[in-house]
């Protein structure tokens, strides 16, 4: 099997295997009416996924490093709503400022400044 399309595979299964997690979470707190699981503990399923994302990337070539990551922001932003959003992002920058890569955490920093906070300020108010 190729190097590239192992490391891929690996990232849909990273990607993939916290959502069911959370998908059976839900099915047992809704199932049994529990009322402990709250939103916090569901939230860790899509920060494991985002982060072991971000630690195990698809590498094409040697300078060419292509990460999954924006599948579980996207995904836990759509399970957990804005607040969970935030916090994805702010963990993503944190990541990406610890791995090195400060061009991309510049511009990502700028993105979540100028363009997505006002958003969620915005959507938080209606």
């Amino acid at each position: 099997m190729n190097l590239m399309t192992k490391d891929l595979l690996i990232n849909f299964l990273l990607i993939l295997f916290p959502i069911f997690l959370l998908q059976m979470s839900y099915l047992v707190k809704y199932v049994y009416r529990l009322d402990a699981l709250k939103g916090s503990f569901l939230s860790i399923f899509p920060i494991l996924s985002l982060v072991l994302c971000m630690l195990f990337p698809v590498v094409i070539e040697e300078d060419f490093v292509w990460d999954l990551r924006w599948i579980p922001f996207l995904l836990g932003g759509l399970y957990g709503g804005y607040r969970l959003g935030i916090i994805l992002i702010v963990i993503t920058l944190i990541i990406r400022y610890l791995s090195g890569v400060i061009m991309d955490f510049t511009y990502h920093a700028s993105l979540f400044h100028l363009w997505v906070f006002p958003c969620f300020l915005y959507l938080n108010t209606i």
